[in-house]
């Protein structure tokens, strides 16, 4: 099934000049990029077809089934349908490399605030444990609060 879009081009191609067809692409498209796309309502077709993809990624990556449910991953749609048409996400090198390491960064800095927080109050418990691997010794140190 032909999605109105593709239809109505289809009859302006064949029935109008190429004014009257680069008018209405124009339109289309301003359409689509000053509304994000929200001013058109959702296809049925294309609802299903997203829903397939979506399905298909989380196999073929051996994502988990609630992948959709993630608040992270429907911060990052949100975030993904107010860029334009021609955003491609990162790379892996730049995701395994500075936004890792910024990600990471921002996620420790919260992290030790929380933990250094109520310090005065609660105090703070160390303790660690560590194992040897083959020849390698690896030494765990953990730090907690009970106001965390």
């Amino acid at each position: 099934m032909a999605s109105p879009i593709t239809n109505s081009v289809a009859t302006l191609s064949t029935q109008a000049s190429k004014k009257a067809k680069s008018t209405f692409q124009t339109t289309l498209t301003n359409s689509l990029t000053t509304t994000g796309g929200r001013g058109i309502k959702s296809n049925p077709e294309m609802i299903r077809q997203t829903h397939v993809a979506f399905a298909h990624w989380c196999l073929a990556n051996s994502l988990p089934f609630t992948t959709g449910e993630c608040p992270l991953f429907k911060r990052f749609l949100h975030c993904a349908q107010n860029v334009g048409s021609d955003y491609s996400p990162p790379l892996k090198d730049k995701v395994g490399g500075k936004l890792l390491n910024a990600t990471y960064d921002s996620y420790f800095d919260e992290e030790v605030n929380k933990l250094l927080e109520d310090i005065d109050l609660y105090g703070v418990t160390i303790y660690g444990d560590g194992a040897t691997i083959k020849t390698t010794p690896y030494i765990n140190v953990l730090a907690c609060s009970p106001g965390v």
